[in-house]
């Protein structure tokens, strides 16, 4: 099974890898945490992931989604299953009384994943 997952640091998107993981999956790891995408990806090679590959990204670079997406099937050879796990929870108080900040928090937690669906379609 050859895997992407976006947003891979993220506690449920570490811990479905791991139901992967012991079958010898293949892992295209993207995060925006140097040092946690590598403890992720460590933690899952001795779980039993066959391999792991990581990519840095921040979800709102949207120049570089479809970089990220070519990048993630050219090195596994293709794609058999997407999981798209990033995400913030922004401060309500904040997104109440301004604009910009709920803009942002949309911007993170969904237009990124509307681009990135866009492409993988």
């Amino acid at each position: 099974m050859r895997i992407l997952i976006v947003g891979a640091t993220s506690a449920i998107a570490h811990e479905t890898a791991k139901r992967f993981a012991k079958d010898g999956a293949e892992f295209f790891l993207v995060a925006r945490s140097p040092e946690k995408l590598e403890d992720t990806g460590n933690d899952l090679k001795v779980r039993g992931a066959k391999r792991i590959e990581t990519f840095l990204l921040d979800v709102t670079d949207f120049d570089r989604h479809q970089e990220m997406i070519e990048t993630a099937i050219s090195t596994l050879d293709g794609l058999d299953m997407v999981l798209i796990s990033h995400g913030t929870l922004g401060d309500q108080q904040k997104c109440q009384v301004s604009v910009s900040e709920t803009l942002k928090e949309f911007t993170t937690n969904c237009t990124s994943v509307i681009s990135l669906l866009t492409i993988l379609a």
